[in-house]
């Protein structure tokens, strides 16, 4: 028995320096494939720091708050009878500091305003002159002036939507607690100066048709320019700063644009979007044309169409989308139409994807009624017979789409995109 006790407790000792000895072992483990700040010192982390600060860009297109914080809430759109997010329409009780679209737009717009401030500071201190993307100050000048379009367009959607946030254009030295508030007036002077610096830097094109299209351009900077002045100048009681030549800056840029930049529209409405047809030709309309059909350089073809500005880059590689979810848009927009209405069918969105999309957001009876008669006369049979029913998004308003399409027989016409079903005839 004594023999057998000895045994045990030398047994147990054992185990237990072996366990110390695989301890030490494991914690003299090294991880070596960790990237530090260091990385941006150099020309690929440079790059790729300023690539990182366009992702932010990809967030308001991924998923519903694409139309609740842009299109609910105001003359135009309102709910469907799904009532999703119905509290952006009706500004209730639900619409608060928790709201989840809320804290995505702020965590993703300063996300990109913190990368796009370490850019600036580490660019501009950055002497490499046989770097061949950063080896001179004109490209570093145009790689600043990229970065600060973009902290304005960050900087512009947080002040759409919150009206004064905090103004934060440098990168904190050590752990910071409080942000206070800047006032509009600030923030649109702010959300100015970085356009207008980006503007005048020469180096910067009016427009990319190459790789690099998808990066900021002249032709972007000036349009916003042009907006931010209109939204700054049409306040009427609203202190934002604005001043009295701000309506002459805002036709100025824009006809710039217009003049100088190179974008023209498409002859044809429906080259935007002709990568849904089998041919890339749209039937003729009162003709149904064949089952859409498309392709991954059909689209690349249409994002590269020459009337457009500036776009968010998405990929079909889910690795490159920073949110995990690519361009949702399209789910949100199509018509809904009612069973038991004549000449309609309920036999929408069938292939896959479920009924619910297809209700989430409809044009206001503001929209149709006031669109109705610059477009088509009342007199004629559709008119008299679906105003009634125009509210409930039998009516396609492609706000942000621009779509034109000949969905199950229906007719969408070009610029204003009214869907027409196929049992009624102008």
């Amino acid at each position: 028995m004594k023999n057998l006790i000895l045994y045990i407790k030398c047994t147990v000792i054992i185990l237990l320096l072996t366990g110390v000895i695989s301890c030490n072992k494991f914690i003299k483990e090294e991880l070596v494939s960790t990237l530090t700040e260091d990385y941006y010192k150099t020309d690929a982390g440079l790059e790729d720091l300023v690539k990182s600060a366009y992702a932010p860009l990809q967030w308001k297109f991924t998923g519903e708050q694409s139309y609740a914080m842009s299109n609910f809430g105001t003359d135009e759109f309102r709910e469907g009878d799904q009532f999703n997010n119905v509290r952006y329409n009706d500004y209730d009780a639900n619409l608060n500091a928790n709201d989840l679209f809320v804290d995505g737009l702020w965590a993703n717009n300063y996300a990109g305003i913190r990368r796009c401030n370490q850019g600036i500071e580490l660019i501009s201190v950055y002497d490499n002159p046989a770097s061949t993307t950063l080896g001179t100050q004109a490209k570093k000048d145009l790689r600043i002036a990229e970065l600060k379009g973009l902290r304005a367009f960050y900087y512009f959607h947080l002040l759409q939507q919150l009206g004064g946030v905090p103004l934060v254009l440098t990168v904190p030295k050590e752990a910071q607690y409080e942000f206070p508030r800047a006032s509009e007036a600030d923030v649109y002077a702010q959300i100015i100066t970085d356009l207008r610096a980006a503007s005048a830097v020469p180096s910067l094109p009016w427009r990319y048709t190459t790789a690099d299209r998808g990066r900021i351009t002249k032709a972007m900077v000036n349009h916003y320019l042009a907006k931010v002045y209109l939204t700054r100048g049409s306040a009427v009681t609203e202190q934002r700063g604005q001043k009295a030549t701000d309506m002459d800056s805002a036709i100025y840029y824009a006809n710039d644009v217009i003049l100088n930049s190179g974008h023209v529209l498409e002859a044809d409405f429906g080259n935007l979007f002709n990568a849904a047809y089998p041919d890339g030709t749209i039937a003729p309309l009162g003709q149904v044309g064949a089952a859409p059909l498309s392709s991954k350089a059909k689209i690349e073809a249409n994002n590269a169409s020459n009337e457009i500005i500036f776009a968010a880059q998405f990929s079909s590689n889910l690795l490159l989308v920073g949110s995990g979810a690519n361009n949702q848009t399209h789910l949100f927009y199509p018509s809904q139409y009612d069973a038991g209405v004549t000449g309609m069918v309920r036999d929408f969105l069938t292939a896959g994807l479920s009924e619910g999309y297809a209700q989430q957001i409809i044009p206001s009876i503001f929209l149709t009624r006031s669109m109705i008669p610059g477009f088509l006369k009342p007199s004629r049979p559709f008119i008299t017979a679906m105003l009634p029913y125009l509210h409930k998004a039998h009516l396609l308003h492609c706000i942000g789409q621009r779509q034109m399409h000949r969905l199950q027989g229906w007719l969408i016409y070009p610029r204003l995109c009214w869907v027409i079903p196929p049992a009624y005839t102008l």
